[in-house]
């Protein structure tokens, strides 16, 4: 069972907020304890049903539920979501340095960071080489609340931007083998409502995957569990 991996993106900055359930992802958004986690988690495992779908029918929910249509990638966004795909599961094809050990000093973080060189190579790895299926949606009317917060009120005052998507417009961007999905200029509603829809398996409960962290979380956070 792959993993249902959503970020929220700025345009044209940093990932502004992420909740990861692949693989590789870290739960630091989690604000808690380890004990506090483990007897959330706990309880969790034991009041969650198995209730995962493919990502299929994830794809499937998008279009009906949201009206999403198929949204053509720039050359450059293409190659960045390549790469993030790469970069997030498919990291052995790339020459990494030697893991860092525990406590490392600020000289061996600088270090570490002038030899990682994953990034440029994810970006000039071949999609063929791995059989990657990427696909983008277009989700009319649907911004995040970054969005909305940055956006100016001059419309004059508007920056080019590099990113063929509106204010307006979230888009979705998928990689059907690897399963992963990002959100840019999404909303937490959406996220959380396509991180619910997929679900979680019984082996993502009992090896307390991220996935399913994520997704008693996001209950969590709504209410529901």
């Amino acid at each position: 069972m792959k993993n249902l991996n959503i970020n929220f993106k700025k345009k044209n900055k940093a990932r502004a907020f992420g909740i990861i359930g692949g693989g590789d992802g870290s739960t630091s958004i989690f604000i808690a304890k380890k004990e506090e986690q483990d007897k959330f988690l706990s309880y969790a495992a034991e009041n969650i049903i198995p209730c995962n779908r493919t990502f299929k029918q994830l794809e499937d929910y998008l279009i009906e539920k949201y009206n999403a249509i198929p949204h053509t990638l720039l050359p450059h966004e293409l190659n960045i979501l390549k790469a993030n795909v790469i970069l997030n599961r498919f990291d052995y094809v790339l020459d990494k340095p030697l893991p860092l050990g525990e406590n490392p000093t600020r000289k061996e973080l600088k270090a570490y960071v002038e030899q990682d060189t994953s990034f440029f190579q994810a970006k000039e790895y071949p999609a063929e080489k791995l059989g990657l299926e990427m696909k983008a949606y277009r989700l009319h009317g649907i911004e995040s609340e970054i969005s909305k917060e940055n956006k100016p009120r001059d419309k004059s005052q508007s920056a080019v931007r590099i990113s063929s998507y509106t204010d307006e417009d979230a888009i979705v961007e998928m990689e059907m083998k690897s399963e992963y999905i990002l959100i840019i200029n999404g909303s937490r509603e959406v996220s959380d409502d396509l991180l619910l829809y997929q679900g979680v398996s019984e082996k993502d409960i009992k090896e307390r995957t991220n996935r399913f962290i994520a997704y008693a979380y996001t209950l969590k956070h709504m209410g529901k569990l």
